[in-house]
């Protein structure tokens, strides 16, 4: 029996969609209001009052962009998580059969380095016996190859998440507003990357002050989500067809 109850994935991003969706516009309509008010009329307290919702505004739009990041991270986590979880059964009553396949197609054998649990773990990867190291994507990739789930997911994707994860983190661990050190640390990873459309920022004397996710690459996010949970269905119906013809042959009196 399960340790969970039972989970829906089409569900989750759909929510996901929803929520963003009006937060979107949340975030916009602070912003527009900057050039809809008429501030002369605060008269000496108008640049006091301009910058409280100049920075309303900016704080809001960060909120946002904090939101996706979280939203979209966890999405993925669990998504991940469960289908790998929900194999798990399977894969173990026919352990020693994958183990072999496992061996002769895969140049890295995940099956012999760690620990049952951790194999299962999509956040760790195998880099040498009994030692793992926590990255979503690469384990994702690490746990897919020795399973030989083949679902056509191509490199640009992973690096959509890998960017993802990489902003969600600086976010819960710096807040709203950066350290210069830690701006310019975040920055060179980007560029490192080369994912440097992927953000956008506001500044402060000319410097950067906080730092966002573009339109753009939300856009890219939330669609890959869908896709996704489309490709996994996909490979699913496809396993199962697969086994319920290999039944049908092996019991087929006639054949």
């Amino acid at each position: 029996m399960t340790e969970y109850h039972e989970y829906y994935p089409l569900g989750h991003i759909q929510a996901i969609s929803l929520l963003l969706k009006n937060a979107a516009n949340f975030a916009t309509d602070k912003s527009e209001q900057l050039t809809k008010v008429d501030y002369s009329k605060y008269g000496e307290f108008a640049d006091m009052v301009f910058g409280e919702d100049f920075h309303l505004s900016v704080y809001c739009d960060a909120a946002y962009s904090h939101l996706v990041a979280s939203s979209l991270a966890t999405f993925f986590e669990s998504f991940f998580f469960h289908e790998f979880h929900n194999l798990r059964d399977e894969y173990e009553a026919r352990r020693k059969e994958y183990e072999g396949r496992a061996l002769k197609n895969s140049s890295f054998d995940r099956w012999k380095l760690i620990s049952k649990d951790d194999f299962w773990n999509p956040k760790k990867v195998a880099y040498k016996l009994g030692k793992t190291k926590r990255d979503i994507v690469d384990g994702v990739q690490q746990l897919m190859e020795a399973l030989e789930i083949s679902i056509p997911i191509q490199p640009e994707k992973w690096l959509l998440i890998r960017t993802l994860f990489l902003y969600r983190n600086y976010v819960i661990h710096n807040g709203f507003e950066w350290r210069k050190a830690k701006l310019r640390e975040f920055k060179s990873k980007v560029r490192n990357l080369k994912v440097d459309e992927c953000f956008r920022s506001a500044t402060s004397g000319n410097e950067t002050w906080i730092i966002y996710m573009t339109k753009e690459f939300e856009f890219e996010l939330v669609e890959f989500a869908f896709e996704i949970v489309h490709l996994f269905d996909l490979w699913f119906d496809e396993r199962m067809n697969r086994f319920q013809h290999d039944a049908d042959y092996l019991f087929n009196e006639d054949k």
